[in-house]
């Protein structure tokens, strides 16, 4: 901030602004230490914020805290000279200390007296315990950490005003000052942006090349508008003016002069079309990038909130944070702090042991917490992992019955991903105790809806004793999405790429018809295929060229195939709210405009998934094209190919499809086992070099089951020993060959004696 904009602010205000840096370099500095006591640059970083806060508090005549500075001073001063050393309970009397001026720092300034006066007995305290420390004075008990230590350290995403006293940000503590405080301008309550210097003489730069080039354009359309006249009243004039007369063809001369001046000035108004364009794309650009912050905005205020609860649960942890230069939305970074703060708390409380457990189970007694964000598929990623116990998904599968949430036998046959998804019910847990920190069942449900809110996912990835990763998939801004456009009845619609499973254009003919149900096949699932004229309205178009456009969609719930006319194709769209007067339009939550100036709507995801079950439950869905769909008793009969060489598998799909099998393809053998759980299949097809599982571990876990024993198994590997033939007869296949038999009909002849021909008898 220049001197200039110093000018119109109190010495008061500037103090709290030069108190809240500096309980923030304290703060920070203070965690650092505790990880490394002889870490000279981190104690003379400390010695300098608490000499800087000394300064401060002289010049407004503050005595309290002038005290509290320099005893905190002398403190950091004798650790670097090594008269002392950081012992127990010191952290937490200064983090203590800290909170103490976070809390000042968000004091209005007509309320500065007051706070002085009401804590100057506590900071009198602190600063006899800090001598204290010095002195080799025994060291009070800690005291219990402060709800200051994560209210006043939120980020930085609601400033203060910028004149008058300062208002803390609802729900976000202070915040980070921008303009600070002064006696004048800005009323009092207004939020600012951060914006820094360069950037702002840009977007003022861009403003006044938008201004001058506005006026040249009005100027140049108020010219071409006249020129066209003139050329308008020749032309009348020509008409009367008989032809080869000197008249006519001075009339012509000027016209064709006129003519020309109009082709220049044509040219002129778009040359400054193309300009302001350009200008207008940039300057939006950069007000855009106003509203993107660092992730260390919020992420600063994580370690102290991990520690203290290590601390109270007596637990170890060490937080590591990566990506915090990565850039979101504000908006969203609003919405990121308690959901965040659940998933944190919940790490630290559920998964991590304590440092016995840790020992016990071989591993180091400090649990490691990470954080991480970072930017992939245009989208903000942010994953918070331990390396605790992990979830035991059979202890919730009985938790879940236990609930009665769903039967044993549903909970059997439900992978795990499914079952991780209850843990995001409202009011589930898995704690048999409430405690302070957790147990009553709400945090995860809250996780879930500021996810959904913003259009995102969620998902969990865990091994039971060993790591749980909650992984978050947001968008970078709200204001501008990337969204896949498609066109129903003529309409065009928009959908958020992050909300669609995957694009299809499979053949008609693949689809099947179950119970008057239109599905198809994909991926080892039955999904069902509804029109979308049935949701949003519109005269349904045949099928172009025989093929279907499918949008896969789906919730936490269900999966459905939404056929469209035709995909337009991904494109960055600016978000624009409805207007509030038309309230809730089934499965539309927002709108947009095109480059054309054609509108659109963009879908609500979840609503229209919702919508799509309503219906089919009801019975109430049209077939997306009569007569096209063969019965569920006709399909084929269906092969899963297992190879991790794309080559091979490939070659067997051709081979297999040409003959009119159906065929889904694994990389490897537990891919394969996974495949097979999920789906029925006539006969199995595998090779035996796989990574994770090999194929005759799969082969021996396929007919060791009661379930699957009797799908034929073939084996085609490069391994042609005898000793391999005999290991493959003896874990049970029914066929082994080798794969030089694709250059004759070797293969699908065993095919055909395993199960015959494609058509299934139904």
């Amino acid at each position: 901030m220049s001197g200039e904009n110093l000018k119109d602010f109190s010495l008061l205000g500037l103090f709290l602004m030069e108190a809240e840096n500096q309980a923030r370099v304290l703060g920070d500095g203070l965690l650092e230490l505790e990880k490394d006591p002889g870490g000279s640059q981190v104690l003379e970083g400390l010695m300098r914020a608490a000499h800087s806060l000394k300064g401060g508090a002289r010049i407004v005549q503050c005595d309290p805290i002038t005290k509290f500075a320099h005893a905190m001073e002398d403190y950091f001063s004798a650790l670097i000279d090594a008269k002392i050393t950081v012992g127990d309970g010191h952290i937490d009397q200064l983090l203590h200390g800290v909170d103490l001026i976070r809390l000042l720092a968000a004091t209005p300034e007509s309320e500065f007296a007051s706070f002085i006066i009401a804590h100057t007995g506590e900071l009198v305290h602190l600063t006899e315990v800090y001598r204290g420390l010095v002195d080799g004075r025994p060291v009070p008990a800690a005291p219990t950490p402060s709800p200051v230590s994560t209210a006043v350290s939120a980020p930085a995403v609601t400033p203060a005003v910028a004149g008058g006293d300062r208002k803390t940000a609802t729900g976000t503590g202070a915040g980070t000052t921008t303009a600070g405080r002064g006696s004048g301008g800005g009323a009092v309550g207004e939020n600012f942006v951060r914006v820094p210097e360069p950037r702002m003489k840009r977007l003022v730069e861009l403003a006044g090349e938008l201004f001058v080039n506005q006026n040249m354009l009005r100027k140049l359309g108020h010219d071409l508008s006249g020129l066209k006249k003139t050329l308008s009243r020749l032309d009348a004039l020509r008409q009367i003016l008989p032809v080869g007369s000197d008249g006519a063809e001075e009339m012509k001369l000027l016209h064709e002069e006129l003519t020309h001046q109009l082709t220049g000035l044509t040219g002129d108004y778009s040359d400054n079309v193309r300009k302001i364009e350009c200008f207008s794309e940039e300057l939006y650009g950069e007000i855009l990038a106003c509203k993107i912050i660092p992730f260390r905005e919020l992420a600063r205020i994580f370690p102290r909130m991990v520690r203290d609860l290590g601390k109270e649960l007596g637990k170890k942890v060490e937080l590591e944070i990566v990506g915090e230069a990565t850039g979101i939305d504000r908006d969203i970074m609003e919405k990121l702090e308690a959901p965040l703060t659940h998933l944190l708390r919940n790490a630290v409380d559920h998964g991590l042991e304590t440092p016995d457990e840790r020992r016990a189970a071989g591993k180091p007694e400090v649990g490691h917490l990470k954080l991480a964000a970072y930017h992939w598929g245009g989208m903000f990623n942010i994953a918070v992992t331990d390396d605790g116990r992990g979830i035991d998904m059979a202890a919730l599968r009985k938790k879940i019955a236990a609930k009665k949430l769903a039967s044993g036998k549903m909970l059997a046959d439900m992978p795990d991903r499914e079952v991780l998804d209850f843990l995001f019910l409202p009011g589930f847990t898995t704690r048999a105790e409430v405690s302070e920190v957790s147990g009553r069942g709400i945090g995860l449900d809250v996780v879930m809806n500021m996810v959904q809110e913003v259009r995102g996912r969620i998902d969990i990835d865990t091994q039971c004793g060993a790591h749980t990763s909650f992984r978050l998939r947001l968008p970078i801004s709200l204001s501008v999405i990337s969204a896949v456009l498609f066109t129903v009845g003529g309409d065009i619609y928009a959908i958020p790429a992050t909300r669609i499973d995957r694009l299809l254009t499979p053949a008609v003919d693949r689809l099947l018809t179950l119970e008057n149900h239109q599905y198809i096949r994909y991926d080892g699932n039955n999904i069902g295929v509804v029109p979308a004229e049935d949701v949003f309205g519109g005269t349904a178009a045949p099928p172009v060229d025989g093929q279907l456009r499918l949008l896969l969609v789906s919730d936490r719930d269900n999966q459905y195939a939404l056929a469209v006319e035709r995909f337009i194709g991904e494109q960055k769209i600016v978000v624009r709210p409805l207007d509030e007067r038309l309230g809730k339009i089934a499965c539309i939550n927002a709108a947009a405009i095109l480059d054309d100036g054609s509108p659109l709507l963009i879908v609500d995801a979840d609503d229209l998934v919702r919508s799509i079950d309503k219906r089919v439950k009801e019975n109430g869905l049209h077939h997306v094209c009569h007569g096209a769909a063969v019965t569920a008793t006709e399909s084929r009969k269906r092969i899963l190919v297992i190879d991790d060489s794309l080559t091979v598998r490939e070659l067997e799909r051709q081979l297999l499809e040409a003959r009119g099998f159906e065929v889904e393809t694994a990389v490897n053998g537990v891919d394969g086992w996974n495949a097979l759980r999920s789906a029925a299949f006539d006969m199995v097809i595998t090779d035996v070099d796989m990574p994770r599982m090999n194929g005759f571990e799969l082969v021996e876990k396929i007919k060791g089951s009661e379930r699957w024993r009797q799908v034929p198994v073939m084996i085609v590997s490069y391994k042609d020993r005898e000793e391999d033939k005999l290991r493959g007869a003896e874990v049970g296949a029914d066929f082994y060959l080798t794969k030089s038999s694709f250059h004759d009909n070797t293969m699908i002849e065993a095919v055909y004696k395993l199960i015959g021909g494609a058509q299934s008898c139904g």
